[in-house]
């Protein structure tokens, strides 16, 4: 499956992508308001904790662990395993504990037992199965890794449909229920994918590199594990209890369900489409030469890429978006139709910031990543609070686009290389904008004509048209990155010719 990658990996990324979209719709169709809230609110609560105990330990692994693909022996793996995943599992059992002493997770109308009871069975299933991943993505088994996430979260979204077909009325309890069920399985499936790709390892290898050590891993998870730290607030599980503090039960359902659509659709993202694939080698290529600029067309051609799908998303939120979310939700859902807009808008801005993580994680600079993350982070995290309380949860998104802005201009002026290289910034915005324009376009236009299906579907030609025209002026692509674009899209025919 190694062979592949990128290709392959991509493809089942986008298929998951694609599956994944349909359970948060299912749910929100099938859940009542408030137990959509309830649902939001325990899995906002349970990542925030797997964050908090994570201690940097999954990005250590894609870090010291490629240049050990297939070529260590199983039971010196075995132990780096286990030494990792001991100090990770114990320190979310500390958080769950801290946490669920406090109750300042339990959300309003829920069982106070058995809600901590499935906080604390999800945390640890995906705690372990997260953890597992991480070995996974860091032996550069990504073929396996996108299969195994696949299958999940098809598991899921069949499980689910079912019990719908049946007849059944879904509970927040049932979903999560589930969700732990498929945690559990997902980590069973990527432990035997990690002991069947090692044992063929030590068969074609007759080479086998001694494991990092604990002190090897701590060093290179330390700096990781404060950004995490220090990007708690921005966080989308974060965000959501926030808003769960001081908005009601409907806006609190509208903008979990919009940020778990948002953040199903990133498989179609190429930022996050290619960073476990792009991440390792990019640090291996770091790690034979030192040079930095090799990654100017590929950071450039990831950046614009991904902001060209967001601006198309805009068109389609803006023109159709309320139409689908009446016809596939509840009504309350596309009455929000602006705050859906406004967290794709989020999205967007929160690239740049994954892509400074991606290029400074893999050229050895994260110490000067987390002192500017943490910087800014200080000074701004706590105004989130009054943006939430004045400006809902409309004001909180606005006030989260700052943060990866002032991040990449402060990098830049510090003289961090990977940021130096990221120029691309003001053409981004100027795709967002051609898709803000052209959907906005759309949308005037059904409010001068006869409702129904021909308005819709001309609306939605009057807006791809208007955001075509717009891209034409600005001309996202020069002529080198058009040619990485085309050799991406070759990658996988050429893979398996070879």
């Amino acid at each position: 499956m190694r062979a592949s990658a990128p290709g392959f990996f991509s493809l089942i990324r986008l298929l998951t992508g694609l599956v994944g979209i349909g359970t948060p719709v299912l749910l929100a169709k099938a859940l009542s308001i408030t137990d959509f809230a309830i649902y939001a609110t325990i899995t906002a609560a349970s990542g925030l904790m797997l964050v908090v105990s994570n201690l940097g330990l999954d990005r250590a692994c894609l870090r010291l662990l490629p240049s050990h693909a297939g070529a260590v022996a199983l039971s010196s793996l075995a132990r780096f395993m286990a030494m990792l995943m001991l100090p990770r599992m114990a320190a979310l059992a500390l958080v769950l504990v801290l946490v669920i002493a406090s109750g300042i997770w339990l959300p309003v109308g829920s069982g106070a037992n058995y809600s901590a009871l499935l906080l604390i069975l999800l945390s640890l299933s995906s705690g372990a199965s997260q953890m597992s991943a991480a070995f996974m993505q860091g032996l550069l088994m990504h073929g396996a890794y996108a299969v195994i996430v696949f299958l999940s979260v098809v598991l899921r979204f069949v499980w689910l449909l079912v019990l719908i077909l049946l007849g059944e009325t879904l509970h927040y309890a049932q979903v999560i229920e589930i969700f732990i069920a498929v945690e559990l399985l997902s980590l069973l499936a990527q432990s035997a994918a990690i002991v069947w790709f090692t044992l063929r390892g030590e068969i074609t290898s007759s080479r086998s590199k001694a494991m990092p050590t604990l002190r090897d891993v701590f060093k290179v998870s330390g700096a990781n594990y404060f950004t995490y730290l220090a990007g708690i607030p921005w966080m989308g599980n974060s965000q959501v209890l926030l808003v769960g503090v001081f908005c009601s039960h409907e806006i609190i359902a509208a903008f979990a369900f919009f940020q778990n659509l948002i953040e199903r659709a990133k498989p179609f993202m190429p930022v996050r489409l290619l960073q476990i694939y792009v991440e390792p080698q990019w640090a291996k290529l770091h790690q034979a030469d030192g040079r930095v600029r090799r990654f100017q067309a590929p950071l450039a051609t990831l950046q614009k890429s991904n902001a060209l799908l967001l601006s198309l998303g805009l068109v389609l939120i803006f023109t159709v978006g309320d139409a689908l979310l009446r016809q596939f939700t509840r009504p309350l859902y596309a009455d929000q139709i602006l705050l859906l807009g406004l967290v794709l808008m989020q999205q967007a801005t929160g690239s740049i910031a994954d892509l400074l993580w991606m290029g400074i994680n893999a050229t050895n600079q994260v110490d000067k990543l987390v002192r500017a993350f943490s910087l800014i982070s200080l000074g701004a995290a706590p105004l989130l609070i009054p943006a939430v309380m004045f400006g809902g949860a409309e004001g909180m998104i606005v006030w989260t686009w700052m943060l990866p802005i002032l991040l990449l201009i402060l990098l830049r002026h510090s003289g961090v290389h990977f940021a130096q290289l990221m120029h691309q910034t003001r053409k981004t915005m100027l795709l967002l904008l051609a898709g803000l324009v052209a959907g906005w376009i759309g949308g005037a236009f059904q409010t001068i004509a006869e409702p129904g299906m021909q308005t819709l579907a001309a609306a939605l030609l009057i807006g791809m048209v208007v955001w075509l025209a717009l891209l034409m002026l600005v001309k996202p692509f020069n002529r080198a990155e058009r040619h990485l674009l085309k050799r991406f899209v070759s990658t996988k025919r050429s893979a398996a010719k070879s």
